[in-house]
């Protein structure tokens, strides 16, 4: 099985940041199309069936990378705290942004 990581980035397509203060922003900015979800910096869009049941042994086998989180203990968690887990901020608002 994948691990999270990958298979958040195999499943889930990232627009362009639109906060308009990143340095390293492309000059154009492209978004998916379809159904999205607007996770404020930028869109997310599922791609390649997604299983939301497969999903579940990634997350639950992840080492949390400066925190742990568990994301099934019905609390709510914020992109930040996702972010310290997976590693990378934009990576949790993409997990997140998948499960709307």
């Amino acid at each position: 099985m994948k691990d999270l990581i990958s298979y958040i980035q195999s499943h889930v397509e990232r627009g362009s940041c639109q906060c308009g203060e990143c340095l390293d922003a492309p000059a154009e900015t492209r978004q998916p199309t379809g159904h999205t979800s607007d996770v404020v910096f930028f869109k997310v869009k599922a791609f390649n069936n997604p299983d939301s049941n497969e999903l579940k042994t990634p997350v639950t086998s992840h080492s949390g990378i400066f925190n742990q989180v568990d994301l099934f203990d019905k609390k709510e968690h914020n992109f930040q705290e996702i972010g310290g887990w997976i590693g990378d901020q934009g990576l949790a608002l993409m997990l997140m942004g998948w499960g709307n």
